[in-house]
């Protein structure tokens, strides 16, 4: 996880339990840490690595740290081969499945999602992502998607890389009410079963 004060940038590497508290506690880009009992590992670049003695406690704030801070995009600005964070909401999950390609076995996971204009993208979770949202995910959940990949195929779609981090119910979003999408959502899916 890259990580920032005012003074300089860190990578902070996440071990074994730590991994997992980050997905259960919901973390975001631009949530404030406390970092407590972490090792500094390198210098130059700065990484710092948790342990067992480790703690994380999250402030309840989210600044502007660094000052790059990145939006999410709307999905009209997303253009084929960028990185973005978008928001969305999910109109549609597929099924796992799982697959094998040069030898590696993996998993993939499909899913629609639109925002607020009603746009659509295409969802496509691999691996970790795959498996992580098999059960969690529902239609009209809202999404943070965070270091997604841009691709065309044929229509657009947002794909899971190994920088990407997927929030489910972020804290704060733009997005309508779940109950406003849904009624939406309902309407679209009846028109389009005529």
């Amino acid at each position: 996880v890259e990580v920032a004060d005012a003074s300089a940038k860190a990578t902070l590497v996440l071990w074994n339990e730590d991994v997992w508290l980050m997905e259960r506690n919901g973390w975001e880009r631009n949530d404030v840490l406390e970092l407590r009992r972490v090792e500094a590992r390198n210098f130059n670049p700065l990484e710092l690595h948790s342990s067992m003695l480790s703690e994380f406690v999250a402030t309840g704030e989210r600044t502007a740290i660094p000052k790059n801070r990145q939006s999410p995009t709307a999905f009209s600005q997303l253009r084929e081969g960028m990185e973005a964070d978008a928001v969305g909401r999910v109109a549609e999950v597929g099924e796992l499945r799982a697959f094998e390609r040069n030898g590696k076995k993996g998993q993939v996971l499909n899913a629609v999602i639109l925002d607020d204009s009603g746009a659509q993208a295409g969802l496509v979770l691999w691996d970790y992502y795959a498996e992580y949202c098999n059960k969690r995910l529902k239609v009209g959940d809202a999404l943070k998607l965070e270091a997604f990949s841009v691709r065309k195929n044929p229509g657009l779609e947002l794909q899971s890389t190994w920088r990407s981090h997927l929030v489910i119910e972020p804290a704060k979003h733009s997005l309508q009410s779940r109950e406003d999408i849904m009624a939406d959502m309902s309407q679209f899916l009846v028109l389009s079963r005529e």
